[in-house]
C-alpha cells in the first residue's frame, strides 16, 4: 500500500491483510493521538511566561536539533534540557520546568481514536509507538492511565534509546518478529513522512496522517474492512 498524501482530494484505502496471524497495529503519539506542543500553556498570551514560549521552538526545535534527538534517545534528561534552555534564552529553568511538567501530565489525547483503537485490539496487537522524551513515561503516562488501559503495549524511543527511523527501520522489524507476526499484515499510523516511508519500503501499510480526523477516518476504513472478513 502506497503512502497516502494529505491533500484534498486524496481518499483513504482500505488495508489488504491477510488474517492469518495476529497482526500489529502501530500509532504514533505525537500528531496522531496528541496535538498540544511541549510548554504549549505559554501559548496562551496571557501566560506571565508567554513571551518565552517562541523562544523555546526556535533554540530547540531550530537551532538545536541535535539536543532534541538526544532527548529523544534518551541520551539526555528533561532536567539536562531545560538547563541548556535556560543558559541560552534567559528563564528561569526552574519555573520552565515546572510548567513543563504540569503539560506533559496534562496533555491532550484523542478519546475518539482511543475508542478505535480498543475496538482493533479484537484483531491486531495494538502498540503505541512514540519517538519521545523521557517525560512520556516519567510525567504523561502515570497521569493519563487510559493510554495503558488501551494499548497491549507501549514503546517510547526515550527508553528503548532508538527513534522508529533509525537503522532503516530496525525497531519495527525486532518488534514485528518478536511478536511473530508478517509485516505486510501490519498498519502504522504516523504523521512523519519518513518514518511512513520506511515503513512501507518495509512491507507495511501505512497511513500518513496530518490531523486528528485524518487518523479517524483512517482507523474507521481499518475497522470497516476487519469486521468485514
Amino acid at each position: 500500500m502506497q503512502i497516502v498524501k494529505n491533500t484534498a482530494d486524496a481518499k483513504w484505502r482500505e488495508p489488504e491483510l491477510i488474517m492469518k496471524k495476529r497482526n500489529i497495529l502501530f500509532i504514533d503519539f505525537n500528531g496522531v493521538l496528541s496535538y498540544n506542543k511541549f510548554w504549549f500553556s505559554l501559548e496562551n498570551v496571557n501566560h506571565p511566561l508567554s513571551e518565552y514560549f517562541q523562544k523555546i521552538e526556535f533554540f530547540l526545535f531550530k537551532q538545536h536539533k541535535d539536543a532534541l534527538v538526544s532527548w529523544m534517545r534518551g541520551e539526555v534528561t528533561s532536567e539536562q534540557v531545560h538547563a541548556l534552555i535556560a543558559q541560552n534564552i534567559g528563564i528561569d529553568a526552574n519555573d520552565l520546568y515546572k510548567i513543563f511538567i504540569d503539560d506533559c501530565a496534562h496533555i491532550d489525547i484523542s478519546v475518539e481514536i482511543l475508542t478505535r483503537v480498543s475496538t482493533l485490539r479484537k484483531y491486531y496487537h495494538c502498540i503505541l509507538a512514540t519517538d519521545n522524551m523521557d517525560s512520556f513515561h516519567r510525567f504523561t503516562l502515570p497521569h493519563q492511565p487510559i493510554l495503558s488501559k488501551t494499548f497491549d503495549v507501549i514503546h517510547s524511543s526515550a527508553l528503548l534509546g532508538k527513534c522508529k527511523a533509525d537503522a532503516c527501520g530496525e525497531y519495527f522489524l525486532e518488534t514485528i518478529a518478536a511478536c511473530g507476526a508478517e509485516v505486510g499484515n501490519c498498519v502504522l499510523l504516523d504523521d512523519s513522512a519518513i518514518t511512513c516511508r520506511i515503513f512501507s519500503e518495509l512491507g507495511g501499510q501505512v497511513y500518513n496522517t496530518k490531523t486528528e480526523q485524518d487518523a479517524i477516518n483512517a482507523l474507521d476504513l481499518v475497522i470497516n474492512y476487519v469486521e468485514k472478513i
